[in-house]
């Protein structure tokens, strides 16, 4: 070990030189400042310091009075001094395990230090012994060739073996010098490291003696200063721990890494650049080369994220989103059991006031018809009939022309169609639709002629006219069965009823009994005390009470049934038709509705139908197309009428919207700005306040307190129960909204024949009435040379100083024109009356 100055000593050590001096002349070692320390002088003072140990006092005294000074600034903008003072009165006591535990690290690190020190020292001598014999040998061998003759040849060879062991001598010497170097690198990290966790060691130590410390607390102004303190220490530590285990990890990937991607349905750009890890921007212009325009936060479909997905030369992994809904249809227990013989499903259809009710009443043995508001049928019902020869299961569909979708989605869950035709009538517009909605949907047709017992009936005339409409019947040679009845008195009723059953005996109705049940939602509503109610039609399987339900976007749990007749049933077979309550809101007419195993999956399936609705309508709502720009210039002329409309049931509300946009003409468009289910709210209300919009209702009413406060604002609230009294309000609204047109009319010419100039009115025409009458305030076209000169308003019109509101042909008379004054002489003046157009609605 090489000698080292007491500068460089004391600044390894981090001990003023002074000091240091001091505690060499304690130790009987005189120094200066020029002087070197040698190891064995380290040794001496090492041990000195260790011997002579200073006993520290166990009581810690501090100060009883602290005294400090606050700077508060005042609202004058002056300062003023505080003065404070804090007294304490607590001492602590220092813990001797904790001095003694101190004293035993030291020792340690002394014991291991001398140990490390001696194997240097071995190590050296090691060295020094070997490169020692090396030199004596070399210097022998070089003797005894100054000595020795060289005569020989023999000698010659000897000496040259010699030489070369020695070379191999010294080559080996280097080699293991070079292992022993690369020994001592190694050991001297692991020393580092070894000397790191000891001052870590030392220094958790010191910091729980300064734990101790701290736990005195003090009364300070504005908090604990220990807190303060202690966070310092943790931030240390942390800093030290962090430094220890900064190491590096990451390495740079050589290659391009390629990754297998999971691609939904949809995905938008963002998404998938992430999962490509990849900037959101060199996805877009792999697009733009595509030739497809998109931002970042744009959803794209599946075809086309992986088309660029792997152009950029990544794998493709494609999943269904609906894979659960897939699931559920899957276990629904099919084919497990036997199908058996089930009820018709037979739909009523017709034109409007054909008897269609009325012939379900008498069936029924009821009186729906005269309870129904207006005389007409505004709701899609579905009624199951006991008979002697079976079970008739009816659905009954509106005949007006806004209903259409109720009657599409009667043909599209019935087995047979019953077509009524009013004798006295003939066929009609909805008896035509009706005809068409069975050919659609390829479900057999029973002709019923209605109101046969009427004089002025001619059942003949519907039979030659059904022809025209690719009606056959079996009179004729077709296959459609027509039968003349009366709903009435109840004439051929029987036969109707009996015809209906012979045809399904030719269809085979069959299904399923027993197991999960599934079908079709007839009508949805809201009722009071109950919630959402719906109407459903079983088509396979066995429904119960407590069942967990699927339906459309909403799921459930059956809490109650009851049948067409009100009563309360527990559950339900095939091919008939039940109201549920339980389920979390309104379904759409028309959903499918399945029995489902566990609540959880029906809860995630209703959730991602959800999602999936609102983004289709998102992603409707952003397609404007490049025509579309252009055609919503021209809309900025338009005017709109906002409607709020609120119905006792869903079906309903859904035909009066699409009866209301038909509506719409070049100048006004009807926005239907919410359409729901229920009685009308605070809420809607609100949202027709901010948008402007009438609110109908059909069939609810609103609460009393809403009602005070559309009158307080000025709302316009319409509640009807019949759809033509809601057509009729809005029409009118659409009449008093549109521009008025007027057409000019020639109703007089004047040839003028003199000017007069008077101060106050300016320039007066002397003229003749050529042709027709000249009224006051009517409109003045200038005609010069058969060239247009001004048109303006008649401001005064005289004859003989007296001023006339009208004068006849052959007469003369005096006219001011408004704001014109260049009449000439001979210039024809012609007369314009405007007229108003009739409005178009």
């Amino acid at each position: 070990m090489k000698n080292v100055t007491i500068k460089s000593f004391s600044e390894e050590i981090k001990i003023p030189i002074n000091k240091l001096i001091q505690k060499f002349a304690d130790a009987g070692i005189t120094k200066t400042n020029i002087d070197y320390v040698s190891l064995e002088e380290k040794k001496i003072l090492l041990s000195y310091i260790n011997s002579h140990h200073v006993n520290l006092p166990k009581n810690l005294s501090l100060q009883k009075k602290t005294k400090s000074k606050l700077n508060i600034s005042s609202l004058n903008g002056k300062n003023k001094i505080v003065k404070i003072e804090v007294r304490k009165k607590k001492y602590l006591k220092c813990d001797s395990s904790l001095l003694f535990k101190d004293k035993i690290v030291k020792n340690n690190i002394d014991k291991t230090f001398c140990k490390k020190n001696i194997k240097d020292l071995n190590k050296t001598k090691k060295y020094v012994e070997l490169s020692k014999n090396i030199n004596e040998r070399e210097i022998n061998f070089e003797k005894k060739l100054i000595k020795e003759p060289i005569l020989d040849k023999s000698k010659l060879k000897i000496s040259k073996n010699l030489i070369k062991k020695n070379v191999k001598i010294n080559k080996n010497l280097n080699i293991y010098k070079k292992n022993e170097f690369k020994q001592n690198l190694k050991k001297n990290k692991l020393n580092k490291k070894e000397k790191n966790k000891k001052i870590e060691i030392n220094y958790k130590v010191k910091n729980k003696n300064e734990n101790i410390f701290k736990k005195i607390k003090s009364n300070r102004l504005f908090g604990s200063e220990t807190n303060f303190f202690n966070n310092n220490i943790d931030k240390k530590t942390n800093i030290r721990k962090k430094i220890s285990s900064l190491t590096h990890t990451f390495n740079k990937p050589l290659k391009k890494i390629i990754k297998e991607i999971t691609i939904g349905e949809t995905i938008s750009v963002f998404e998938l650049s992430n999962k490509m890890a990849v900037k959101s921007h060199k996805v877009v212009s792999n697009m733009m080369k595509l030739g497809i325009k998109s931002s970042i936060n744009e959803v794209i479909d599946q075809d086309i994220a992986q088309i660029i997905a792997e152009e950029m030369g990544h794998k493709v992994k494609l999943i269904k989103n609906n894979a659960l809904e897939e699931e559920i249809i899957k276990n629904q227990n099919k084919n497990l059991y036997e199908l058996k013989n089930r009820a018709p499903v037979v739909t009523i259809m017709g034109h409007v006031d054909h008897g269609k009710t009325s012939l379900l009443d008498y069936i029924r043995t009821t009186k729906v018809a005269l309870k129904e508001k207006g005389g007409i049928t505004q709701c899609i019902g579905a009624y199951y009939v006991k008979t002697k020869k079976g079970i008739i299961t009816f659905i009954d569909t509106p005949g007006h022309a806004a209903f259409t979708e109720m009657r599409i989605r009667g043909s599209k869950i019935t087995d047979i169609i019953v077509i009524v035709i009013a004798a006295d009538d003939s066929i009609m517009p909805q008896t035509v639709e009706a005809i068409n909605h069975a050919k659609i949907a390829k479900v057999p047709v029973i002709i019923a002629i209605n109101k046969i017992d009427k004089i002025t009936s001619n059942p003949e005339k519907v039979k030659k006219e059904l022809i025209k409409h690719g009606i056959f019947l079996e009179e004729y040679g077709g296959d459609t069965q027509c039968l003349l009845i009366s709903a009435k008195s109840g004439l051929g009723i029987d036969f109707l009823l009996d015809a209906i059953l012979l045809q399904a005996e030719i269809l085979e109705l069959k299904a399923m009994h027993k197991g999960m049940a599934s079908g079709t939602v007839i009508e949805s509503r809201l009722e009071k005390g109950k919630g959402p109610v719906s109407t459903i039609l079983i088509q396979e399987g066995r429904l119960h009470q407590g069942d967990v339900v699927l339906c459309g976007c909403e799921y459930g749990k059956i809490k109650a049934m009851q049948d067409s007749f009100k009563c309360k049933i527990k559950s339900v077979g095939p091919s008939i038709p039940v109201e549920i309550l339980g389920l979390s809101g309104i379904p759409i007419s028309g959903d499918k509705i399945t029995v489902v195993k566990e609540e959880k999956k029906a809860r995630e399936v209703a959730i991602y139908r959800q999602n999936k609705l609102r983004e289709s309508k998102l992603r409707i709502n952003k397609k404007i197309k490049i025509e579309n720009v252009f055609s919503n210039l021209n809309l900025s002329t338009k005017k709109n009428i906002n409607i709020v409309l609120k119905s006792d049931a869903h079906g309903s509300s859904q035909a009066i919207s699409n009866a209301l946009i038909l509506l719409s003409n070049e100048e006004i468009k009807i926005n239907i700005i919410y359409s729901g289910v229920g009685p009308i709210t605070e809420t809607d209300v609100a949202l027709a306040t901010s948008s402007n919009a009438i609110i109908i209702g059909f069939n609810v009413k609103p609460d009393f307190s809403n009602i005070k406060n559309t009158e307080s604002i000025g709302l316009n609230i319409k509640c009807c129960s019949i759809i033509y009294e809601i057509v009729d309000f809005v029409k009118q609204k659409i009449y008093l909204s549109c521009n008025t047109k007027y057409n000019k009319k020639i109703i007089g010419i004047l040839i003028v024949k003199n000017i007069f100039q008077l101060p106050k009115l300016g320039s007066i025409a002397g003229c003749i009435v050529k042709e027709g009458i000249v009224k006051k305030n009517s409109i003045a076209k200038i005609l010069r040379n058969k060239s247009f000169v001004h048109e303006s308003k008649i401001i005064s019109l005289r004859r003989f100083k007296e001023d006339v509101n009208e004068v006849k042909s052959g007469t003369e008379c005096g006219i001011v024109i408004k704001n014109f004054n260049d009449i000439k002489p001979l210039d024809i003046i012609e007369i314009l009356e405007l007229e108003e157009l009739n409005k178009k609605i």
